[in-house]
């Protein structure tokens, strides 16, 4: 069936569709009830990753994510099969933006944290951003330097990696729904290409 083959051709394109297919499951008010209970099952998959590569792009060993109603959250599970060690990983599940406390109190605990909605917005005047991270309005990841701290958009460098990919002619409409993060994420990537 569609939604069958829709999630194996995105399991079989690696982790960047699978984060699409992932994203896409919580939408079934765009995608239909039956598409998006297919495409749940890739709330689970890991693909294959090098243990090397995966040591290289993170070196810590505190984690923490940020969000509402994240309790199951597969985050540290992923990270530590990513890995292939323990992390200790930190949920941060607040139900109101008023009870998150200060940034470098999350730091204490912490030494990477990543955003999730409805949050992304939160702290983008307490981080450093590239000019690209700063159109999106939005940062799902946040790290310590020395100078303070540095946000960047990990779904706008995966959304580059998909819309390269794709083979786009003109005659192609695109309509991208909604206004929220991934919307400006997705919109801007399209207009980059552009």
């Amino acid at each position: 069936d569609e939604g069958e083959r829709l999630s194996n051709s995105l399991e079989s394109m690696g982790t960047t569709f699978i984060k699409l297919g992932q994203f896409l499951a919580t939408r079934p008010d765009i995608i239909g009830e039956e598409i998006a209970k297919k495409l749940e099952k890739l709330q689970d998959k890991l693909p294959a990753f090098s243990t090397e590569k995966a040591k290289n792009i993170l070196i810590m060993n505190k984690l923490g994510l940020l969000g509402k109603g994240i309790q199951h959250s597969k985050s540290k599970s992923m990270y530590e099969g990513l890995l292939k060690r323990n992390v200790d990983y930190h949920l941060f599940d607040y139900e109101t933006e008023l009870e998150i406390p200060a940034l470098h109190e999350f730091f204490k605990t912490v030494e990477g944290l990543s955003i999730t909605a409805p949050y992304k917005e939160h702290f983008l005047n307490d981080v450093d951003l590239s000019l690209e991270v700063k159109k999106l309005h939005a940062i799902n990841c946040i790290r310590k330097t020395k100078n303070g701290f540095e946000g960047t958009n990990t779904d706008y460098l995966a959304c580059q990696k998909i819309i390269d990919s794709l083979q786009i002619t003109d005659d192609i409409n695109i309509f991208i729904l909604g206004r929220g993060a991934m919307a400006r994420v997705l919109s801007q990537c399209f207009d980059e290409k552009n």
